[in-house]
């Protein structure tokens, strides 16, 4: 259902089967749960999509079929290098080595549209701990060398990551008030964590595709009510500061986007009126519109406190972990959605998000600008020294699209020489 379009087997979200099949299913009792109780079952919520393999390759057969590579150049360049794909039956996909006496490479695979706090909770290192001392056992008779591991992460990869060094496989954003102490639990497991293309500090384009959804040339719109229902979109909501949003006299404008009295008051998003009719398919047994909008906005709101909170947890202030690497690549070379303009229309405020104004961008790689990316502090245009909030051990720059990162042969040429032609944090001399 994902990752193909046109084709003969594909799922289009612009009809109401692959609109019901791509959004999250909203549960009915959503209504009538605390604001507390709703926090925490957002992050359970599932249906019957399961991930069932990493997005090799993007298929299409508009006027030919044609494949276009996404994480597939990534993984064949790791397997060149001698890696040991996991599952092995990835290495057949690709036609590439199997490697049997490679390091492992394990891949995971996610639902991105659901919570990342509680896909952080399922990034299966246990089990692949117990793999590798399993190895080490059989090979070497011994097992006691405690296992690390190098983490590559791509994108949203990259907040789930951050996310998982900080505080681990559990939920800290449950608490009612006050940012969570950064314990740097998970960190204690990763040699490395290479962060690709990350939205550090958000993307505009998040916002952009909530309030008012995506239009494509040649694809079905991404309408906001489908984009409502998935949790992990508000985590990736920049974190509100000056300039973010203007208005028509270029004038700073503060409006809490994490509050959904906001979105109702001046119609963003699924409040937008002819967003009834989309509702009306994703929900086809509820027979009530007043009771479809309800259902979606208590799922929304929980949504949004839960974004609010996660963005918080992700941008506190911390000192490094003591023994883990944080490595970034990203781009900086093409013009990149980074604010929006609020204009007011009667007693409404709209969203106008304009990717080909200079005054609504700046230097990203077309997804992500460079200060999201850096988790630059510094306000716009950032000057002088860097000041992060992540503390980064080496930045690279390439001049790339979002996704053309993992088939640059320069990243990967950068890339392999990190991972094995470099030493760890614990094992250098200086530390």
């Amino acid at each position: 259902m994902w990752g193909a379009r046109f084709t003969d087997d594909s799922l289009s979200f612009g009809r109401p089967e692959g609109l019901r099949a791509l959004a999250l299913e909203v549960p009915q009792d959503f209504v009538s749960l605390p604001s507390s109780e709703a926090m925490a079952r957002i992050g359970r919520v599932e249906d019957d999509v399961v991930p069932t393999g990493p997005l090799l390759f993007f298929r299409t057969e508009v006027l030919a079929e044609v494949e276009l590579p996404v994480y597939a150049g990534l993984l064949v360049g790791l397997a060149t290098a001698g890696y040991r794909l996991e599952p092995p039956e990835l290495a057949d996909r690709l036609r590439v080595p199997r490697n049997p006496e490679g390091a492992p490479c394990f891949v995971f695979s996610y639902d991105w549209r659901r919570d990342l706090a509680t896909t952080a909770e399922e990034l299966f290192l246990d089990e692949a701990e117990a793999r590798v001392s399993q190895e080490r056992l059989e090979r070497e008779g011994s097992n006691a060398e405690a296992v690390r591991f190098d983490l590559v992460a791509h994108s949203m990869g990259g907040l789930l990551t951050r996310y998982y060094l900080r505080y681990g496989a559990r939920d800290v954003l449950l608490a009612e008030e006050g940012i969570p102490e950064v314990t740097w639990e998970g960190a204690r497991r990763i040699d490395r964590a290479i962060l690709v293309a990350p939205p550090n500090r958000g993307t505009a384009k998040a916002l952009r595709n909530l309030a008012n959804g995506e239009d494509s040339f040649f694809l079905p719109a991404y309408e906001p009510a489908l984009v409502a229902t998935w949790a992990s979109v508000p985590q990736m909501f920049p974190p509100p500061e000056p300039g973010l949003l203007r208005d028509e006299s270029g004038r700073s404008v503060d409006l809490d986007y994490f509050d959904a009295s906001i979105w109702r008051e001046h119609r963003w998003g699924p409040y937008r009126p002819e967003q009834d009719d989309v509702i009306a398919r994703l929900l086809p047994r509820v027979e009530d519109p007043d009771e479809r909008l309800r259902r979606l906005s208590a799922f929304f709101e929980a949504s949004l406190k839960r974004g609010e909170r996660f963005v918080r947890a992700l941008n506190s202030p911390a000192p490094p972990p003591p023994r883990t690497s944080i490595h970034l690549f990203t781009g900086d070379a093409d013009a990149t959605l980074a604010r929006g303009r609020v204009v007011r229309k009667n007693s409404l405020f709209q969203l106008v998000f304009q990717e080909s104004s200079p005054l609504h961008t700046e230097p990203g790689d077309g997804s992500v600008t460079r200060r999201s990316a850096l988790a630059d502090l510094r306000p716009a245009p950032s000057r002088g020294r860097l000041r992060s909030s992540v503390p980064w051990t080496s930045i690279v720059f390439l001049s790339d699209r979002h996704a053309g990162f993992l088939s640059n042969r320069v990243f990967q040429d950068n890339l392999l020489y990190l991972l094995l032609e470099t030493s760890p944090v614990r094992e250098r001399d200086d530390l």
